[in-house]
């Protein structure tokens, strides 16, 4: 996995945990509020908060799992450990916190941050969101608006954000080390970074390998977009050579992709890559970065079908789950049919008042029968 994936877990971990967490203490909080009692207050949190928690979970799980899609080692190193982290603390959510809190009962406000209850009403409902939630209501037309004008400026910046492999042009200008270097570039110029033309053959340096690896060379200095030093090597099994040559601008920027270009589009199919029966292909910073950005384009598509598609998906399962089932519980109740006493006609005036009084008293009392939930 990636050197990161540790960072990315132990971020990734405490933020789902602790929500998770808050999500259903606060719900459990809110059923004692209502009276219940701790049992009772913290079944009601399992049959909400916990039934939320696994849909929320699933579909954290679902999501990270469409980063598959992008064939990249990094990515999918990180959807496979975040998808444990989820699972492990949605398990642990339904299991162990349920558990701890029964333990706990109400000892578990001990803890609670002095003044922090004046902010909550008797009934549980914070103050503030409460009086936030009222503004919005009371004029939502402008509370959208304001709030998505929020939310695009916010995300303007992104607009901005490129995939590139790190290079010199992401330090500061004015750090020493920075102006050193760029005093090293204006005195010899072409970057520090080189793309590196590769060829794999069965012998590198039969004479046909050897003019094509002159012909690099020579068709790199002859242009504008590659410079010196160039450097040939070959492994000491002469299957391998390997071509550094510099590049232009910083090994990321326009320049360079032009040089990148210039070296994999006009020089190498016509040297290395028309030798028969070896591979070549053209690596390097330059290659790196171009290369895993058009990846990323290719798959980003893929990427945003998976995960809208099966998130909705379920979504839309879970919820019309949930409103079939209040509709089954809070459906009108049905009377049962009142029990009529059934005399003959030849009853005495006394058997009919009988009858009577009991036809009465059966149709006061009748009962609903709701279906169970």
């Amino acid at each position: 996995m990636d050197e990161s994936v540790s960072a990315v877990v132990l971020l990734i971990g405490l933020a789902v945990g602790v929500d998770y967490s808050m999500f259903y203490l606060k719900r459990e909080r809110e059923e004692r509020a209502r009276g219940r009692g701790p049992d009772a207050a913290l079944e009601a949190a399992e049959a909400t908060s916990g039934r939320a928690v696994v849909i929320s979970g699933a579909t954290v799980i679902i999501s990270m799992a469409g980063l598959f899609f992008t064939r990249d080692a990094t990515f999918m190193s990180f959807a496979v450990a975040m998808m444990m982290v989820v699972a492990i603390a949605m398990v642990g959510s339904v299991t162990v916190l349920p558990a701890l809190l029964s333990r706990l009962g109400d000892n578990v406000d001990r803890l609670a941050i002095p003044g922090l209850h004046r902010m909550t009403k008797p009934d549980g409902e914070s103050r503030v969101w409460g009086a936030i939630l009222d503004h919005v209501l009371r004029r939502p037309v402008i509370s959208a608006v304001l709030a998505g004008g929020v939310l695009v400026a916010l995300a303007l910046p992104a607009l901005e954000m490129k995939t590139t492999t790190p290079g010199p042009e992401t330090y500061p200008k004015d750090l020493p080390v920075m102006q050193v270097y760029n005093r090293v570039q204006d005195s010899f110029p072409g970057s520090a970074i080189s793309a590196i033309a590769v060829i794999k053959a069965s012998n590198v340096r039969s004479p046909e390998v050897t003019a094509a690896l002159r012909q690099v060379e020579t068709r790199a200095l002859a242009s504008d977009v590659l410079n010196q030093p160039i450097e040939t090597r070959i492994n000491p099994e002469g299957t391998v050579a390997i071509v550094s040559i510099r590049v232009d601008g910083e090994g990321t920027d326009d320049r360079s992709v032009a040089s990148l270009d210039f070296l994999r589009n006009e020089i190498m199919p016509v040297t290395l890559g028309a030798i028969d029966g070896a591979e070549a292909g053209v690596t390097g910073d330059t290659a790196l970065s171009e290369d895993f950005n058009d990846q990323m384009k290719s798959s980003l598509p893929w990427v945003l079908a998976f995960v809208l598609g099966f998130a909705f998906i379920l979504l839309l399962v879970s919820f019309a789950r949930s409103s079939y089932r209040s509709r089954r519980s809070s459906s009108t109740c049905s009377p049962s049919p009142p029990r009529t006493a059934r005399r003959s006609s030849s009853s005495s005036a006394g058997g009919e008042r009988a009858c009577s009084g009991s036809s009465s008293r059966a149709a006061s009392s009748r009962s609903c029968r709701c279906p169970s939930s």
